[in-house]
């Protein structure tokens, strides 16, 4: 028996010992650019038997372990758009290291227009879904690539929504940019080594906020020459936008110039408004008939330098600014119907409410990192981010009601002094062994409005304001928060699977002073609130081979309360309603799972995932009796929300010069109120769409989608089942320079949202909807970087 185990044993320690490791690198032959996800086939030459498959990472490198030694083998490697190159070796020693394999462009296939990207390019990496730019050479700007990402949706002025809400935060490498969306409708898909969307952020993010991250990794290569892109729209709304992008590549550095003027409308629509109030037992009657317009004017300019230091050290710095005062103006016009009692006449008159903000900042950004020798995993980074405004934010709201005879205008008049961000970020980034590495960091945040200044009162005819009696001194508040965070987060390969868990502690100290005014006497008050908080992330990633992936991730984040939302301050906001804060009003806690799994093959994919979302300490605008016909609008924690529900994505390529994109969801949705009703809300919805693009000769395309929702009620909004489509056709003039879009949207768009209010005292129904209307776009681009 023991002579059977040393036996054994020896057999054992010689197929070990006979193993070889072999290991190779895939660059771009033009640039010398890693190709990430590029296909790899190993065969046997003796029997040309297929060995193994995968794909490079994302610094193009490629192993296989566990080859027999002494054997001679087959590597085959291709890339979509390139021409596929072959390597034939031998395992003489334990570890061989190939040379780099370079692939070509193909010219015949580059002489082609494909409307459909390679399903490879996008791909699940352990916390994040990855797109790869050169997947998608119909893509031009960084927008374009997300249409390939489920549950994101990507609309015809390159808006972005998540299918649970929310804003994304967007990253360009390793650090956050304001106008995050503006920036990717203008960064070139020639700069971009891929996009990484983050819907569960780990640790090392900061945990506020819903939707995620976008981040933009740009390719590292020093091309020599100019990137020059431009771009302008218009919209059947009044929307006009202008952007500009200019690069400059030298060997060890460039610079970059980014700017944006914009006429922007985020509201075109018509609202119906009928309201009821009970009041001292007096029954009140209110009706609007509205038409919502609003929007503003914006701009930017950006303007930074990268530089290689040393090989070993990288330097990013932008300094951004608004050259022009931003102003947001809406204008909310129509009639009203009003009655103060059953036996008093029916007043009617025409209503105007105008709303005016103003403010200018100007902002920076750094970031430095320092790689420990040619691990690139091993290395120190630190970002900083700063912003502080150039004037004095400025804003009031006006609302005038007028006849031939009357005429009463109403609002308030505010202010906040130069309020101050920082942000700064220092992460270490240590590998253990060849398939783990630890990263731990600690982040700072700081935000502060030193005073912010706020009046309700009268305007009269000639514009003069005049304060209602009580608050003749101005209302004075003072807010301050800081997050101090630290991080740790391991990630390790064991096979085929890749997990990665962190945890994130969060110290937040919040300072809010306010006046408070009662009895025509003002008081000095103070709310500050302090807690610490734990958020743990976890993700795990499986991969069964090369064309199917499993995802699986848990985190928890939060959205802290604003700080009109925390102070009890009446402010004016239309001539029935006055928003007041809550002293009381406590963080939204959201925990998030996900499951997913994506299947890939040819330029195909099928996408699946299933997610449970937990919202504790919901808020949400509780509606109170005022005076007369006004309400009083106070931001109240409800109860608890869980959403679950899944999501499919198809793309096919129905012929060469046609690909469809089919995604569908279904969620049910229940709310718990933890008030005295204990009302628990439940209800089931879908949502379809189905996205279509085609090629119309060489340098034409088509799209054109069709979206279905079902009825929606979360118990104080209601929205009818509605469809509707969008389509638009883009050419390209001069050579690919030059390209027009024309869209038309929210064609058929028959939408109907009801916000109702069901109390014993108030009745109020608001319908809202919203108009179609057309885009037209015209953007040129060039790149002569070599």
């Amino acid at each position: 028996m023991k002579n059977s185990l040393l036996l054994l044993l020896l057999l054992f320690t010689l197929q070990t010992y006979a193993q070889s490791t072999i290991e190779t690198v895939v660059l771009e032959a033009k640039t010398n650019n890693p190709i990430a996800f590029a296909n790899v086939v190993l065969k046997s030459i003796d029997d040309t038997t297929f060995v193994r498959g995968k794909v490079s990472d994302q610094q193009g490198k490629i192993s296989f372990s566990d080859l027999t030694k002494d054997q001679e083998y087959c590597l085959t490697v291709s890339y979509v758009g390139f021409t596929p190159e072959s390597y034939t070796f031998r395992t003489t020693q334990k570890r061989v290291v190939l040379d780099a394999i370079f692939l070509k462009e193909d010219k015949t296939i580059l002489g082609e227009v494909s409307v459909s990207g390679n399903a490879h390019g996008v791909r699940y990496k352990v916390d994040r879904k990855v797109i790869d730019a050169q997947s998608f050479p119909e893509a031009t700007q960084a927008i374009d690539l997300l249409e390939n990402i489920p549950s994101l949706d990507v609309d015809y002025n390159g808006e972005i929504t998540y299918r649970e809400g929310g804003t994304f935060l967007v990253y360009i490498d390793d650090h956050p940019v304001n106008n995050g969306v503006q920036r990717l409708q203008q960064i070139s898909t020639s700069r971009i080594k891929q996009i990484e969307v983050i819907t569960n952020p780990p640790a090392k993010y900061n945990a506020e906020g819903s939707a995620g991250i976008i981040r933009v990794v740009l390719k590292k290569s020093r091309l020599e020459g100019y990137n020059i892109a431009l771009s302008a729209s218009m919209e059947q709304t009044g929307e006009r936008k202008m952007s500009y992008n200019l690069e400059k590549q030298g060997k060890k550095g460039s610079w970059y110039l980014n700017g944006s003027f914009r006429k922007t409308i985020w509201t075109y629509a018509d609202t119906k408004i009928e309201q009821t109030t009970i009041v001292d037992q007096q029954q009140n009657y209110l009706r609007q008939e509205m038409d919502l317009l609003g929007g503003g004017y914006y701009n930017s300019i950006d303007f930074g330098f990268n530089y290689d230091i040393t090989p070993l050290d990288f330097v990013d710095i932008s300094i951004g600014l608004h050259p022009f005062v931003q102003k947001q103006n809406n204008f909310d016009e129509g009639k009203v119907w009003e009655q103060n009692g059953v036996s008093s006449p029916i007043y009617e008159y025409n209503i105007l409410t105008h709303y005016h903000g103003e403010y200018q900042y100007v902002w920076s950004t750094a970031t430095w990192k320092h790689q420990f020798g040619d691990d690139t995993d091993h290395n120190l980074s630190l970002n900083m981010e700063y912003s502080q405004p150039f004037i004095q934010y400025i804003d009031k709201n006006i609302s005038t009601k007028k006849t031939d005879t009357f005429f009463e205008g109403r609002g308030y008049q505010g202010s906040e002094g130069k309020d101050v961000e920082l942000d700064a970020l220092l992460s270490y980034e240590h590998p253990i062994g060849e398939n783990a590495k630890l990263e731990i960091g600690v982040s700072h945040k700081d935000y502060r409005i030193p005073g912010i200044e706020n009046r309700n009162g009268e305007f009269l005819e000639d514009g003069t304001f005049v304060a209602f009696g009580e608050q003749e001194v101005q209302e004075d508040i003072y807010y301050q928060r800081m997050v101090d965070a630290t991080f740790a987060t391991l990630e390790a390969k064991m096979g085929k699977i890749n997990m990665k868990v962190g945890a994130r502690g969060e110290w937040t100290d919040r300072k809010v002073e306010y006046d408070d005014f009662q009895d025509n006497d003002k008081k000095r008050k103070q709310n500050n609130d302090n807690y610490f908080k734990l958020f743990p992330s976890f993700h795990l990633l499986y991969e069964n081979n090369d064309e199917n992936q499993w995802a699986v991730s848990y985190t928890k984040r939060i959205s802290r309360p604003r700080y009109y939302d925390i102070v009890p301050v009446k402010n004016f906001s239309s001539p029935y309603s006055y928003h007041i804060g809550n002293e009381t009003l406590q963080p939204i806690y959201r925990h998030s799972f996900e499951v997913s799994y994506r299947k890939m093959w040819k330029n195909n994919f099928f996408n699946v995932e299933l997610y449970h979302k937990r919202i504790e300490q919901v808020y949400r605008i509780e509606y109170h009796l005022g005076e007369g016909n006004t309400l009083y609008e106070i931001p109240e924690n409800v109860g608890t929300y869980n959403l679950t529900g899944g999501e499919i994505m198809i793309g096919i390529d129905i012929t060469k010069w046609w690909n469809v994109n089919l995604s569908t969801k279904a969620f049910h949705h229940i709310t718990t109120f933890e008030d005295a009703s204990r009302e628990v809300l439940k209800q089931f919805c879908s949502n379809v769409r189905l996205n279509n693009k085609m090629r119309l000769g060489q340098l034409a395309k088509l799209k054109w989608d069709v979206r279905y929702s079902s009825p929606f009620d979360n118990g104080q909004t209601k929205q009818d089942g509605f469809w509707y489509c969008n389509g638009s056709v883009s050419k390209s003039l001069w050579k690919k320079h030059w390209n027009v879009t024309f869209s038309y949207n929210h064609i058929f768009d028959r939408r109907t949202t009801i916000s109702t209010i069901d109390d014993p005292t108030i009745q109020r129904v608001e319908q809202e909807h919203r108009k179609p209307f057309y885009t037209l776009k015209l953007s040129y681009q060039l790149n002569n970087q070599k």
